[in-house]
């Protein structure tokens, strides 16, 4: 499930069952959910991957590879107030911050030296951004 930036919410999963002839079928599925609410036909300009690509680019980070701190500049579109996740390798939760608009520091005091994955969520919890950094130490 993830959220468009046109607010509308499209849900897509998949099952396999036998048929009523006990034929083994699989189907796919999509849901879009309009802003208001309301369940609506899938006619966009943009296909669903272009408009999470379209998304993950909101969030520049640097400097990476880095050692102490890292930049996280929120672009405009990035919705106000955001939380900001950071993981380690194993899925340990280092990290968890408001953040707003615009560019703001994050210390990496006591991570360990590898690889980290950040996502930035709205207040419902939606994925907006994600990416890795290295921390080098």
């Amino acid at each position: 499930m993830t959220e468009a930036p046109s607010g509308s919410i499209y849900a897509v999963g998949w099952a396999k069952d036998f048929d009523e002839n006990d034929v083994y079928r699989s189907y796919g599925w999509l849901l879009k959910i309009s802003k208001d609410g309301c369940i609506d036909t899938v006619c966009t300009t943009l296909s669903i991957s272009q408009q999470i690509q379209d998304r993950s680019y909101k969030v520049k980070t640097y400097p990476n590879p880095t050692s102490d701190y890292i930049f996280f500049e929120l672009m405009d579109g990035i919705v106000n107030p955001a939380v900001l996740e950071l993981y380690d390798l194993t899925g340990k939760l280092l990290i968890r911050q408001i953040v707003q608009p615009g560019t703001q520091s994050v210390s990496l005091e006591g991570a360990a030296h590898g690889v980290l994955f950040w996502q930035i969520l709205n207040k419902s919890g939606l994925h907006l951004a994600h990416g890795k950094i290295v921390v080098d130490k």
